[in-house]
């Protein structure tokens, strides 16, 4: 019988690895854009869809807080010796959210 100790895979693994702050970041600007286009999307509901220049310009506003999340993400993606849990979310919320502002856009332009 071999006496070796063999090491489980599925065990804690202590690392100096640490969550980016702009990864982080990009997440919280995932999640707050997709909190402002709940909230757009039932205030211009709520009014029939005439809800306003103001409506309008917060939604462009929203669309620029999801770029910058994006930005973030990738930024911080490309750093060292990071753990990437939450700058792979800031690209997935972000860039499903850019998505959705510019099919909203295409669909008003037409």
């Amino acid at each position: 019988m071999n006496p070796k100790k063999r090491r489980k895979k599925e065990g804690l693994h202590l690392t100096d690895k640490k969550h980016p702050k702009q990864g982080i970041w990009s997440t919280v600007l995932g999640i707050v854009s997709v909190v402002f286009f709940l909230v757009l999307c039932f205030m211009s509901g709520e009014t029939g869809g005439k809800a306003g220049v103001w409506i309008g310009i917060l939604g462009v506003l929203c669309a620029v807080i999801s770029i910058w999340g994006f930005v973030l993400a990738m930024l911080s993606l490309k750093m060292d010796n990071i753990r990437q849990l939450f700058p792979s979310l800031g690209v997935v919320i972000n860039g499903i959210m850019i998505v959705f502002y510019l099919v909203i856009y295409i669909m008003g332009t037409a």
